[in-house]
């Protein structure tokens, strides 16, 4: 989404408090990505938000193919995001 939040990839809860998306992405290439909540408004425009704490975070994506990404919202596996 080029750090605007109305860009981002959207990502769907499933059981177990686990947020999934799926996306492509160049072979070979280094990306900078957040978290970010969004509280949607009746228009669909976005309403408040909430961007991870912290440093931005890395992937360095390596040959083509389909790659698994496991994250926390925090540092830890008990860090589960604040609500809006």
């Amino acid at each position: 989404g080029g750090w605007d939040v109305s860009q981002g990839v959207q990502m769907t809860w499933s059981k177990g408090d686990i947020w999934q998306a799926c996306i492509q992405l160049p072979a070979e290439t280094v990306f900078h990505y957040k978290y970010v909540l969004c509280d949607s408004e009746r228009d669909g425009k976005v309403g408040e938000v909430m961007w991870q704490e912290g440093s931005n975070r890395l992937l360095a994506v390596g040959k083509e193919g389909a790659h698994e990404i496991r994250d926390f919202w925090g540092l830890g596996v008990d860090d589960s995001p604040p609500a809006l």
